[in-house]
């Protein structure tokens, strides 16, 4: 992760829009590439694709640099530009694909002692069987999950960028997390320690 703050991100976006800096543009660029680079491989595997859209949204900043305005969260706003641009293109070739799978971020989920209680092969058991229950639910739902939990987006953040409200992030992680304690529960009957171990299966679930 990046030891740039925020405020570090506005001054290099005012240097670039205000004073035409391309240094600023660049770092702008490398600091931003792979987050956004991961972020397309959860729609399509076209790297060319994904190289291609990164490069069309930094080329639009280029042209529109003069009538850029200052933003607060440069990393949200690089990411709504982004994800415009690249649902456009695979609208367009008719490749749009969403595995349901969210990667492994870095988790800050303190393990305690219900961590004893479930026996290994029944947690190996779980985590497949959260994969499997992510699939299940509707696109935004899984990109929701995936924005939150893999992205570290924050409900407001996230509302913003899908054009929904907070209230109905709040609303979506509940009811997903809900159905998919409830689908396992088919498999496994309950556990008093489930809904941890589908947290804990949801943060960790790979591509």
């Amino acid at each position: 992760m990046s030891a740039l703050s925020e405020n570090d991100y506005s001054r290099m976006w005012d240097n670039f829009r205000v004073d035409g800096s391309q240094e600023a543009l660049s770092l702008i660029y490398y600091e931003h590439f792979d987050f956004l680079y991961d972020f397309a491989l959860k729609y399509t595997p076209d790297r060319n694709l994904i190289e291609d859209c990164i490069q069309n949204v930094f080329g639009y900043l280029l042209k529109k640099r003069k009538k850029l305005n200052p933003v607060s969260n440069l990393r949200l706003y690089l990411l709504q530009a982004f994800r415009r641009e690249l649902f456009n293109q695979l609208q367009k070739k008719k490749r749009m694909t969403f595995s349901g799978e969210i990667t492994e971020s870095p988790d800050q989920f303190s393990f305690n002692g219900a961590e004893v209680q479930m026996e290994s092969e029944e947690r190996d058991q779980v985590m497949q069987l959260v994969q499997k229950s992510i699939e299940k639910l509707g696109s935004k739902q899984q990109e929701i999950i995936y924005l939150r939990f893999n992205q570290e987006l924050d409900y407001p953040e996230i509302a913003k960028m899908l054009d929904i409200s907070v209230d109905s992030c709040y609303k979506s992680i509940y009811r997903s997390i809900k159905f998919i304690k409830e689908d396992i529960e088919k498999e496994v009957g309950d556990h008093p320690n489930l809904f941890f171990w589908v947290y804990v299966g949801i943060r960790k679930s790979r591509r």
